[in-house]
């Protein structure tokens, strides 16, 4: 019996190890909903690289995921413009993913991104993902910049988990 629990723990140890996700909390601290400038990072765009001051708040693009490679995949995304300007990529309450180390979310102009995130290509890594289930949301640094397909991409084994292709709306 103590052995099992040995292995057990070493197990956990191992897979904890080779996890490369780690968690930041961003919140304020305060309970209203102003945000802090974000340092470094330039004004929203509308899509193609121009500035979003003007345009509507609300939802502008939205999809459904799919898994990948054998992987689950399911729930809705869609891409937001606050009232700020800033665009705020949103997983669904029905978001889930299958469980794997070192989840990232990617938002990108490409519909497969193969063994790796490509920034030349236009790649935009959003950071860790937050939980393989239920909502949370991305801040889109610089804007959507025309990408239209969202990914939780596995960055230690390079493998596509799930995909959603977010479609424009007016």
């Amino acid at each position: 019996m103590r052995t099992r629990r040995a292995v057990l723990k070493l197990g956990v140890v191992l897979a904890l190890a080779g996890c490369d996700a780690t968690f930041v909390d961003q919140r304020t601290g305060s309970t209203s909903d102003a945000r802090p400038a974000e340092p470094g990072i330039a004004p929203p765009s509308a899509g193609d690289g121009a500035p979003a001051e003007g345009l509507p708040a609300g939802v502008f693009a939205a999809g459904t995921f799919e898994g990948r490679a054998g992987h689950a995949g399911a729930g809705s995304a869609e891409l937001v413009r606050e009232s700020d300007g800033r665009i705020i990529l949103r997983l669904g309450s029905d978001f889930l993913v299958s469980g794997v180390p070192g989840p990232v979310v990617v938002l990108s102009r490409r519909d497969a991104l193969g063994k790796s995130i490509d920034a030349a290509a236009g790649d935009l890594n959003l950071g860790t993902l937050q939980s393989t289930s239920g909502a949370q949301s991305y801040v889109v640094p610089g804007g959507d910049g025309g990408r239209r397909y969202v990914w939780v991409f596995c960055e230690p084994f390079a493998v596509e988990i799930a995909r959603a292709k977010l479609e424009d709306r007016p």
